[in-house]
Formats: structure tokens, sequence, C-alpha cells
């Protein structure tokens, strides 16, 4: 299964990371890092309409090598 590395705008609340519970977060200063496996591109783009709905900024988002994690 495909490994993504998402870099969001703002620094998401424990509630939120919650729901994409599939991910590991690290917060930063001014934004969160999630990272891990997602099944499928439906997975990818429900966690992005998650982020959408909360009014978060996408930086970047590429896919990953697990080892990358």
């Amino acid at each position: 299964m495909p490994h993504y590395e998402l870099v969001l705008e703002g620094v998401l609340s424990d509630d939120s990371i919650s729901e994409v519970s599939t991910l590991t977060a690290t917060k930063h200063d001014d934004t969160t890092v999630l990272q891990g496996e997602l099944s499928s591109q439906e997975d990818l783009l429900r966690v992005l309409e998650t982020f959408e709905a909360l009014g978060l900024g996408l930086r970047r988002l590429r896919q990953i090598q697990p080892s990358e994690e």
C-alpha cells in the first residue's frame, strides 16, 4: 500500500488527528506533518476533504517509501 507525507498549514488539534488515526502526526510551530499508509486513492481524498472542511491548507503532499517515515 502507498505511504504518504502530508504537510498542513497550521497545527491540528488532537481531535482532528484522531479523525485520520491511520496517519502519524508530528506537530511543529506552524505546521502538522502526517505520515503513513493509505490503502487507496479514495482514502487519500477522504483525508484531504477532512482537512479542507477544517479550513487547513495543504503545503505538500508526496508519496514516500516506508523507510522515509
